[in-house]
């Protein structure tokens, strides 16, 4: 088993790992709490709860090209900063894998006329004529 050091702490990890100091830093310097607040809620576990339960716990991107993949977490169309008033609503979120998650985040930063392309296609998918 490779190991390495941790750049911040000095203790031991496995290579593939990552060490839970940077994580507590990141969650104490950098992170949103009010943000992490809601995404820890009760109303968030049975709003992704439900969005599974419409994926049959599938990825829902992934899908609607023929391709089957678990899916892992929820995926917010129209990001909670941009309206906040759809961060509730079924038609805004996606189940998604981790994969395709990132995939997404990476497409709505190439540009705003991109972005909006690919949002209105997942709107689609969501809504269920994807």
């Amino acid at each position: 088993m490779l190991m390495k050091k941790c750049v911040v702490c000095g203790r031991s990890i496995r290579q593939d790992e990552k060490c839970p100091c940077r994580h507590k830093k990141y969650n104490e310097e950098w992170r949103d709490k009010k943000k992490n607040e809601y995404y820890h809620s009760g109303a968030w576990k049975r709003q992704t709860a439900m969005l599974k339960a419409r994926a049959n716990g599938l990825d829902e991107y992934e899908l609607c090209f023929g391709r089957l993949m678990q899916g892992t977490t929820a995926h917010h169309i129209y990001p909670v900063e941009e309206r906040p008033d759809l961060k509730e609503s079924i038609e805004n979120l996606l189940y998604v894998s981790a994969t395709t998650h990132n995939r997404l985040h990476a497409e709505y930063k190439r540009g705003e006329k991109e972005k909006r392309e690919l949002q209105e296609r997942l709107i689609a998918i969501a809504r269920g004529r994807g």
